[in-house]
């Protein structure tokens, strides 16, 4: 926490104050999360899971019509750790399957209806 505060300082002292200040939170103890940490990981650890399970729950419970916008906006970061693992071409595709997957446990899909 603290490390994360000195880094916002930081942040602030380059950039100048910011107008809003946006934070995001979720349970770190959902299982969704903890199923996905390998050994002794943390969710602190993870935050491209955080990103995931995030957009998976905007994507499944907002519009039909902000998914591809939401995508497109945040493509590169929900993808970061998969394109790293894979490549640059399949690792959005794996982000994707991940999200369909996360989707499914509330019957809920990427698809138009």
């Amino acid at each position: 926490m603290r490390q994360n505060y000195q880094d916002a300082m930081a942040m602030v002292r380059k950039v100048g104050r910011p107008y809003l200040f946006i934070t995001f939170t979720c349970n770190p103890t959902w299982v969704d999360i903890l199923n996905v940490l390998q050994g002794p990981q943390c969710p602190e650890d993870r935050p491209d899971i955080v990103l995931r399970l995030l957009f998976a729950t905007a994507c499944g419970f907002g519009e039909v019509n902000d998914i591809p916008e939401l995508w497109f906006r945040y493509k590169d970061a929900v993808s970061e750790d998969f394109v790293r693992q894979y490549s640059e071409d399949s690792g959005p595709q794996y982000a994707l399957a991940e999200i369909e997957e996360f989707l499914k446990n509330y019957n809920l899909n990427l698809k138009k209806t």
